[in-house]
């Protein structure tokens, strides 16, 4: 009985830490890239400050987009979001658009593209893909003077 009451009391917290979603790692959007002047702020209460490629976009943070200004942003499942009309966009109102929305063929490639980068792959399958494979015979030095001379 003192086994179970072991086991249990070490599985039941073991689960919960593997299958529960961490919110400090989790984000919203990620910003791909931009142009022109696009801003955004963490809360209403905070100041605005130009944005850098990269950055976590949370919750209660707001874009702001000036005119012919531009934004691509990640959304956390790997869907994404291009902006280009001017104004102050919220991020949670953006995630329930996202949500609502359904993966178009340009998403779904970028996606495979982004797996294969990520992917961890063994070096010579990938170069056997890529038709990147150099073969040289061993201890074979190659020299630039011509084979046959006169």
């Amino acid at each position: 009985m003192e086994k179970i009451f072991v086991k249990v009391c070490i599985l039941f917290p073991l689960c919960f830490i593997i299958y529960s979603d961490l919110p400090a790692q989790q984000y919203s959007f990620k910003l791909l890239t931009f142009f022109g002047k696009v801003d955004h702020r963490a809360s209403i209460t905070e100041t605005w400050k130009k944005v850098q490629t990269g950055e976590n976009l949370e919750g209660d943070s707001e874009l702001r987009l000036d005119k012919n200004s531009y934004a691509a942003l990640l959304y956390n499942d790997g869907r994404t979001m291009e902006m280009m009309n001017e104004g102050i966009f919220n991020i949670k109102e953006l995630e329930r658009n996202i949500k609502n929305s359904k993966m178009s063929v340009t998403q779904k490639f970028a996606n495979f593209i982004a797996e294969e980068i990520i992917i961890d792959k063994s070096k010579g399958k990938t170069m056997k893909e890529l038709a990147a494979v150099v073969r040289v015979k061993p201890n074979h030095i190659e020299s630039a003077i011509p084979s046959f001379t006169s």
